[in-house]
């Protein structure tokens, strides 16, 4: 009987990844029909198709591979609902008058609530049950029935709600409750985003408890997620500066490569494939997003500088580029060594330690001759940088006899 009902699961999870799949490439081709061109949302940016792809992919191999796990079957039904959300947009994009194509109004009608309830599932809700698809205690299974009602009510009221459809001015809702209900509706309609938020908030409390009372494997796996959402809010960031400045054709050209990065690093955290690398690529992380910081205010600080002072022999920008360029090549090296040694110091004191350690005695090992000594000082120096429980050196003698 587990058997067959494993059997069903596994099916129905690769169901669901095909069905994203298809309904993606419906979404392209409609789009592509569409009298807007190859236009998506505004840009060329079909790379955000890959979110739901990949979201449903990685729910399916975790339920493949970890069972009935309850991440799983989030991202598999909240990339279905994001390639349902993006099929929804690219009909409506063809559509020049009412009635033009069959189902229009259900269609329409699923595209107004169906991203709520997608990112209600992931990441919302998954927050509240990482790693291991359990919340963590009573008290929290409690937090997370209420996130759950929060998604359901959102999703509910905005999609029986009266009125104007969600992005869809000028479209009434054909589905919409009148009367109290309706007005009830509305009510849960204007809530829905601050109880997502809400509970989005309470999620990441959530993870914060398990980083603190969780296993050592936890807290690896909770450092991927981390490392996600830090390269996630950066880039949120710079997109609001760069939308600030009015320049957003770079970043929502390139914005689908960082949206994935969540779903893949939840994967291979409860995958657990390469977990213990996430020490090594956050410590690179925080190096070359320093370097990449100071490197670019030099640069631009040394452009107008050099335009400044080269201005009275050319008019010209391109030898204060060139110069600024090679001051930057030139600083890359020393500046990277002085940046990885203070994120070392500052982050990483255990091994910055160990490794001045071994630096102090690989000086001092240059003068030692007498053996006793050499043998202490290279038992504290593994004691100083492995602290190991127990130490011992073993020395072979010319004879041929081992002394300890």
């Amino acid at each position: 009987m587990s058997n067959s009902l494993d059997l069903w699961r596994r099916a129905a999870a690769w169901l669901c990844s095909i069905a994203t799949v298809a309904m993606t490439i419906i979404a392209v081709v409609l789009q592509l029909r569409s009298p807007s061109g190859s236009s998506w949302e505004g840009g060329t940016n079909y790379l955000t198709l890959i979110h739901p792809i990949i979201s449903v992919v990685i729910g399916a191999v975790i339920i493949v591979r970890k069972g009935n796990h309850l991440v799983g079957w989030l991202f598999c039904l909240s990339g279905l609902g994001w390639s349902l959300s993006h099929l929804a947009f690219s009909y409506s994009a063809n559509l020049s008058r009412p009635g033009q194509l069959p189902w229009e109004s259900q269609i329409l009608w699923s595209s107004s609530w169906v991203a709520l309830l997608a990112f209600g599932l992931a990441p919302v809700l998954i927050l509240h049950v990482f790693p291991n698809g359990r919340s963590s205690s009573a008290r929290w299974k409690a937090i997370f029935a209420a996130a759950l009602g929060a998604v359901a009510l959102g999703t509910i009221g905005t999609a029986l709600a009266p009125g104007h459809m969600e992005d869809l001015p000028g479209i009434d809702n054909p589905y919409a409750l009148e009367g109290a209900a309706g007005q009830v509706m509305q009510v849960l309609r204007e809530l829905s985003w601050p109880l997502l938020l809400l509970s989005a908030a309470a999620g990441v409390w959530s993870v914060r408890v398990r980083a603190r009372q969780g296993t050592s494997e936890e807290r690896q796996q909770i450092k991927w997620i981390l490392l996600a959402g830090m390269i996630t809010v950066g880039f949120v960031l710079v997109w609001g500066v760069m939308e600030t400045l009015g320049n957003t054709a770079l970043v929502e050209s390139i914005n689908g490569l960082f949206v994935p990065l969540i779903p893949i690093a939840v994967g291979i955290a409860i995958l657990k494939h390469r977990l213990y690398d996430i020490d090594l690529l956050i410590n690179r992380t925080l190096v070359y997003a320093s370097l990449s910081a100071i490197l670019g205010g030099f640069y631009l600080g040394a452009v107008v500088l050099f335009q400044g002072l080269l201005a009275p022999l050319t008019a010209k920008s391109d030898l204060a580029i060139a110069a600024s360029t090679l001051a930057v090549a030139a600083l890359f090296g020393p500046l990277r060594t002085q940046v990885q040694r203070f994120i070392d110091r500052r982050f990483y004191r255990s091994r910055y330690d160990a490794a001045e350690t071994l630096r102090v005695f690989s000086a001092r090992l240059r003068d030692q001759v007498d053996l006793s000594s050499l043998s202490e000082e290279l038992i504290g120096v593994v004691g100083a940088t492995m602290q190991p429980v127990h130490a011992s050196l073993w020395v072979r003698t010319p004879t041929g006899e081992a002394t300890r």
